[in-house]
């Protein structure tokens, strides 16, 4: 005879090895049945007595969700001994029960913290539960069903150590190898359009296909989605994602490791779902230190519901610490959220005004963290943007609180290094450069408006290589040199700055500065000088970075630079130097 008794320990008991025979038993109350059956019966099998109900798999499955409510949870721990319990003993195949539990989960993400804890009970290796969802996977696969629940589970297991990353990531399709080659196939092609670039052919043009190439390479650089059907039948970025949107910032580094940098963010659906992650983890230190009126109402981003996931970040210290290594991962991508990058400057501005000085001019970790961040992803994330000048704005009130040394290496990182690293930037600077080349074949005295907008609509997030383009032509053809000044009116404070880099950059390049043996000076110093200060008398710039190269050469004894000096003094003075004075000159 077994007995029955009512147990609030727990609600069912599972055998821990899945070889022997399994039962699954129910207890209610105290009426005994009878569990000899064997000796009646060859067919393994349980004959239930008097009043038990007929318990089954069905059974099982429709309890759980019940049983993982909060509201029964509450209950159950507040009046254990009036628990309900079936009674009853089954023969229920272990791995069948192990996937109701699986399915009650990927219908129930909310509830994970029920399911993984019941889970972590259950006598089952990492590598079943692997083959299980595996073989889900691909069946899901095969018949066309929404696969974005299944993918949810397995990033809560992975999260909470029920399931080893390593198991399931075997199962996943397709290889790495040939992800790693479409992304190789990609770069080489951004890299033979910049190579066209700089081709010169001799053949005739025909405008018609021209202007259609053209619009079809606008278009490309607008659409800049990966074809949807590329990650939405690509399991390992399904899980990627899954593994962000949970909190699981670990595991999405770890798959992250085996592809090169910015792969995975270079599919959209990842690299938003990484900066929501990043909203919910910068949002109290963002409302601290940055909030809004009373009177404005701001829409807030929830936490995550999951103990596991990234802590929100409360001090500075914690900024550095959590959300900076999540902004290196997204790089460029950045630019799909133009509001967090806003949250990223503004919190970063705080912390750097507040952050004291040490008493030998030492600055702290944060300091020069943030320049990291402004080189790999803020600036290189303008650049993907379409002519956005309040976010240039906003990045040069923070930009200004570094010195002019710091700020130049970043401009020649963001100028020379950035364009290079990364497909989509070497296709947009590819872009921009026809553009360049259009606008000055048509700049003059009389188109000077619409040129000027122009200019300013390409320079306000790329501004390196058009100024780049600019200078090289204003010191073949100094007659330019007006009509490219007035256009610069609807410049940003950025990219004065970075104008004022271009100029320091040329005038660094090893060129000759004399021509016929010394006699005259180069046109093209002539040209640029002349051009510095005409730029420097009609904009607000800092001079600081061209003043010093200017000292600089002469701590090395090249005093030929000083017509630069000479130039800006002369035009910011209002004065004027005559070398052959009239005698009525002279006297007055």
């Amino acid at each position: 005879m077994v007995y029955g008794k009512c147990r609030t320990s727990n609600l069912f008991h599972l055998p821990k090895s899945s070889i022997d025979y399994h039962t699954l038993i129910f207890q209610h109350s105290s009426i005994p049945f009878f569990s000899s059956t064997r000796n009646s019966y060859k067919q393994q099998k349980f004959n239930l007595y008097l009043r038990c109900k007929n318990i089954t798999t069905g059974h099982c499955y429709s309890s759980l969700p019940t049983l993982a409510t909060p509201s029964f949870l509450v209950y159950r721990s507040l009046h254990p001994e009036i628990s309900p319990r079936p009674n009853g003993g089954f023969n229920l195949d272990p791995n069948r029960v192990l996937d109701l539990i699986l399915e009650s989960l990927e219908a129930r993400p909310s509830q994970h913290q029920f399911y993984t804890g019941l889970l972590n009970q259950y006598p089952c290796e990492s590598a079943t539960i692997s083959e299980l969802l595996g073989f889900k996977l691909n069946n899901y696969a095969s018949n066309g069903k929404d696969t974005k629940g299944i993918y949810t589970t397995i990033a809560l297991l992975i999260q909470a150590n029920i399931l080893q990353l390593s198991d399931i990531y075997s199962w996943l399709t397709p290889e790495d190898s040939s992800m790693i080659e479409c992304h190789l196939k990609e770069e080489n092609e951004a890299k033979e359009i910049v190579r066209k670039l700089n081709v010169i052919s001799t053949k005739d043009k025909d405008k018609d296909k021209e202007k259609e190439q053209e619009r079809q390479e606008e278009e490309s650089l607008k659409e800049d989605f990966k074809n949807q059907e590329v990650y939405l039948s690509n399991q390992k970025i399904q899980l990627c994602i899954a593994l962000i949107e949970v909190g699981a910032w670990e595991h999405f580094v770890e798959i992250s490791s085996r592809f090169p940098d910015y792969y995975l963010m270079s599919f959209p659906p990842v690299s938003q779902a990484l900066c929501q992650l990043v909203h919910a983890t910068i949002e109290p230190i963002y409302r601290e230190v940055c909030n809004l009126p009373s009177r404005l109402k701001a829409s807030r981003v929830k936490p995550l519901d999951n103990p596991l996931a990234p802590q929100p970040a409360r001090k500075f210290s914690d900024v550095s610490a959590t959300v900076f290594p999540m902004l290196l991962v997204l790089g460029p991508h950045l630019y799909h959220d133009p509001g967090l990058m806003c949250k990223v400057l503004r919190v970063a501005r705080v912390a750097l005004k507040e952050t004291p000085v040490g008493e030998d001019g030492e600055r702290s970790n944060f300091y020069f963290e943030f320049l990291s961040v402004l080189d790999e992803v803020l600036l290189p994330s303008l650049s993907m943007l379409d002519s956005n000048p309040c976010l240039a704005e906003e990045i040069w009130e923070t930009l200004k609180i570094y010195p002019y040394q710091h700020r130049y290496r970043l401009y020649g990182r963001w100028k020379n290094e950035s364009f290079t690293q990364h497909p989509m930037l070497m296709r947009r600077r590819a872009w921009l450069l026809k553009k360049a080349k259009f606008i000055m074949m048509r700049i003059t005295k009389e188109t000077i408006k619409p040129v000027s907008r122009g200019i300013g609509k390409l320079t306000h997030n790329n501004p390196g290589p058009i100024f780049h383009y600019i200078l090289i032509q204003v010191q073949l053809y100094d007659n330019l040199i007006g009509p490219v000044v007035d256009s610069f009116k609807y410049l940003t404070s950025l990219s004065y700055d970075m104008l004022g880099y271009c100029i320091v950059e040329i005038l660094s390049e090893n060129k000759d500065r004399t021509a016929h043996e010394e006699m005259i000076i180069s046109p093209w110093l002539q040209s640029l000088s002349s051009f510095c200060g005409t730029v420097f008398k009609k904009y607000v710039t800092d001079l600081g970075g061209i003043l010093q190269f200017v000292a600089n050469q002469l701590k090395s004894e090249k005093s030929i630079d000083l017509l630069i000096l000479r130039e800006i003094v002369q035009k910011m003075g209002g004065t004027d130097t005559l070398e052959d004075l009239t005698a009525e000159q002279v006297r007055v």
